[in-house]
């Protein structure tokens, strides 16, 4: 789970998502949060609905940390003050929307059609939504050099195509009744109502309320600010303009017409989930389901004007400037992650380390004043061989010769043969003892591996 969830940037793993996404390009953006976070869902699919099934403790714990991710993307995103880096963070507070309604598909047993459903969908719904968002974001990036919320100001002013696409993108993912967003976010609160847990339901309501309120604020930056220069005219080509607008062009149908195209997508993903199938034609534009999309948009709106508007947006005499909503300290891979790594579990690596060593030559050193007790006699010379010996015999002759002409005064008093044959003995050691290592036999093995791959090579 937590393997999976890290590719999906599940809490407490998400930390590489906002950093990946602001320094990629806005295609590549668009791939890594629309497609490539499904995979890591798609592995937590088979987890939770196959292989965990129906295990309710560990349902319970995907729901925790659904719901986690879920409130800390909101507020992440909500504080960002860089594109990119708001819809990076989007992108981890929408897959704890998927992960919450993955939870209820084991919790809710064999009435989990609903939740099945509005968990499928919104894994589309967002990559709809992401793609379309990524390259507008790299429509402005492209065209101002930055992402920085007070350097696009007013960008969007009068660039129609643009306007209409972001709108759409940002009113589909915040779930407004008549576009695809609110289907799925739809199908999902009503599992959570029949989970019949009051706290999540509202953690749930209020993660859609951030969900509007960040791109509110993005929208109002790039559409409603005053520019500080002079208004830059996007020209693009059709090739670009293709994927910012069509999957837009796919949420208000896929949303005003849900029992037709949204119920019968979600059929096609029923056996993967192994869930039920639905009895009946949901009523999405009951009074209930949209008073619960209300609720939500309003938490949205009342969260902008607190939050950014408070808080986040300053008047001054050059104009209006956005802060960053969180201090730069407070970073989980700053505080916990690079400390715990490179501080805190090499010092408990090398304390334990430590006295293993200890103890090893501990045990060494009384077993050699015990059972296995030093010689003290000197050892006997070692013979060395024919060839060291008169290697030996003639250093001996030159330190006889050193002796009487310039080391009168210091005399070497060494004997050549011994020391050599002493220093064959210890190379002959030394080699026994490499030759029965496990490197040298991982040597072996590198070396005889490269050489087939080498032979391989050669017949090809």
């Amino acid at each position: 789970l937590l393997g999976f969830g890290a590719k999906a940037s599940l809490v407490p793993f998400h930390t590489w998502l906002p950093k990946a996404h602001p320094v990629a390009p806005a295609p590549a953006s668009a791939i890594l949060s629309a497609i490539l976070t499904k995979t890591g869902m798609m592995g937590m699919i088979v987890v939770v609905c196959d292989i965990m099934f129906p295990s309710l403790s560990f349902g319970r714990l995907v729901l925790m940390l659904g719901t986690v991710t879920m409130v800390l993307g909101g507020i992440l995103a909500l504080a960002a003050n860089e594109l990119k880096r708001t819809l990076a963070c989007s992108t981890m507070s929408q897959i704890g929307f998927i992960t919450v309604g993955l939870s209820l598909c084991i919790l809710l047993g064999e009435e989990n059609a609903v939740a099945m459903s509005g968990t499928f969908l919104h894994m589309i719904n967002h990559t709809l939504f992401k793609i379309s968002l990524f390259c507008l974001a790299g429509v402005v990036i492209k065209q101002t050099g930055t992402g920085d919320l007070n350097e696009i100001k007013g960008f969007g002013r009068g660039k129609i195509l643009l306007h209409i696409g972001f709108l759409l993108g940002a009113m589909g993912i915040s779930g407004v009744p008549g576009l695809n967003g609110y289907i799925s976010k739809t199908l999902l609160h009503e599992a959570l109502v029949e989970l019949e847990s009051p706290v999540f339901e509202w953690l749930f309501l209020i993660s859609g309320g951030l969900t509007l309120a960040y791109m509110l604020k993005l929208y109002i930056v790039l559409f409603w600010e005053r520019a500080e220069g002079e208004a830059k005219p996007v020209k693009l080509t059709v090739f670009t303009w293709f994927p910012c607008l069509l999957p837009a062009l796919c949420y208000p149908f896929l949303g005003l017409f849900p029992n037709m195209v949204m119920d019968k997508l979600a059929d096609y993903g029923r056996a993967f989930f192994y869930a039920a199938g639905t009895e009946g034609h949901i009523r999405y534009f009951s009074i209930e389901n949209v008073k619960g999309s209300l609720i939500s948009i309003a938490i949205g709106i009342v969260l902008y004007l607190a939050v950014v508007r408070v808080f986040q947006r300053r008047k001054q005499a050059e104009g209006v400037l956005y802060r960053q909503g969180l201090p730069g300290w407070l970073d989980l891979e700053k505080m916990l992650y690079r400390p715990v790594l490179l501080r805190v579990l090499p010092c408990i690596g090398t304390f334990f380390s430590r006295i293993l060593d200890w103890f090893v030559d501990g045990t060494v050193l009384l077993l050699r004043r015990t059972i296995y007790r030093d010689n003290s006699t000197e050892e006997k010379p070692v013979y060395g061989g024919r060839l060291i010996d008169i290697l030996g015999e003639c250093m001996n002759v030159l330190r006889n010769f050193w002796n009487l002409t310039f080391g009168r005064r210091h005399p070497v008093q060494k004997n050549y043969v011994v020391a050599f044959a002493g220093y064959k003995k210890k190379i002959s050691l030394y080699g026994e003892m490499l030759s029965k290592s496990v490197s040298f036999g991982l040597l072996m093995f590198a070396f005889g591996f490269v050489l087939t791959i080498a032979y391989l090579i050669y017949l090809i």
